[in-house]
């Protein structure tokens, strides 16, 4: 099956979900960065990579999400059962939890505020 790719950046928001529920059907592979704002409803179940960094200001699972090219930030509860890398930043802010059981290895630093369970990071830096 060949991989469906979105080429760029995008910005989830209350006013454009719907939409881009429609747009991310399939999609594997983000090139960019993800912006998920507060208030919305992410469902992108095969998405596996995303190039860039990911915003995340609402409570979303990805459950095939695998790597992380840039920084992933955390201001909402985010399950990421498959997450193996992130290259750059992990910024976990107050009153969230993360929840990467598979995580093996951020390429930068990690700031932690909140709640995280990474039970299989093995190296950060």
């Amino acid at each position: 099956m060949k991989e469906k790719i979105y080429k760029g950046n995008i910005k989830i928001t209350t006013e454009n979900q719907k939409e881009w529920i429609e747009k991310l059907k399939g999609v594997n592979n983000i090139t960019g960065d993800l912006y998920v704002k507060s208030n919305v409803t992410l469902q992108a179940p095969q998405l596996k990579s995303i190039g860039g960094d990911l915003y995340v200001k609402s409570n979303v699972t990805l459950p095939q999400l695998k790597s992380i090219g840039g920084d992933l930030y955390v201001y909402s509860n985010v399950t990421l059962p498959q997450l193996k890398s992130i290259c750059g930043n992990l910024y976990v802010n107050s009153n969230v939890t993360l929840q990467a059981p598979q995580l093996k290895s951020i390429g930068g630093d990690l700031y932690v505020k909140s709640n995280v369970t990474l039970p299989q990071l093995k190296s950060i830096g």
